[in-house]
């Protein structure tokens, strides 16, 4: 019975590792290209603990903490606001179900899109890319900013069968490289 469980806490374990080595490539990559990022998650679910620059350790998310030092969300505020309260961008937190992990980038809602956010380090709808950034990109990740362009000439199926060459020639007719 003790092996049991103790297998099952080293396999949950060591998803956590894969989770967060993924997740950490998300982060780096939109800290990379100047995306501010709102919360970095281990597990789903609410938060059992958090970490906030500023605003250090807390049971749950350091949300409440934020508002009674800034009078708002960190995501109603700018950059500049947040560091004018001494208040780091990003809520680092461990989550109740260790199934997943995310990083959300200001201005990013799955559950709408259209809701678009007007600051200056949101993913850009259509940005220009820099071409030393699109050489070390895998054809997966050149797929998924595909996806993000409206106007981007490959779509759905033919997409998801197109080869790096077809995606970064898709991005060069649009003049985006």
């Amino acid at each position: 019975m003790f092996e049991t469980g103790f297998n099952l806490v080293l396999i949950i374990l060591g998803f956590g590792v894969l989770i967060f080595v993924h997740e950490t490539g998300h982060f780096l990559a939109a800290k990379w290209a100047g995306i501010r990022t709102e919360v970095f998650a281990i597990g789903m679910g609410t938060a059992v603990v958090s970490w906030r620059k500023g605003i250090g350790f807390a049971w749950g998310s350091t949300h409440d903490r934020v508002v009674a030092r800034a009078g708002r969300a960190a995501h109603e505020l700018s950059r500049e606001q947040l560091e004018q309260h001494e208040i780091g961008c990003t809520e680092y937190s461990l989550r109740w179900l260790p199934i997943g992990g995310f990083v959300k980038m200001l201005g990013q809602d799955d559950a709408d899109p259209s809701n678009v956010s007007t600051e200056s380090d949101t993913p850009p709808e259509r940005a220009t890319l820099d071409p030393a950034r699109v050489k070390s990109l895998r054809v997966v990740e050149l797929r998924k900013a595909a996806r993000r362009v409206r106007e981007f000439p490959i779509k759905g199926r033919e997409l998801a069968r197109a080869n790096r060459e077809e995606i970064l020639d898709g991005f060069r007719a649009l003049g985006m490289l």
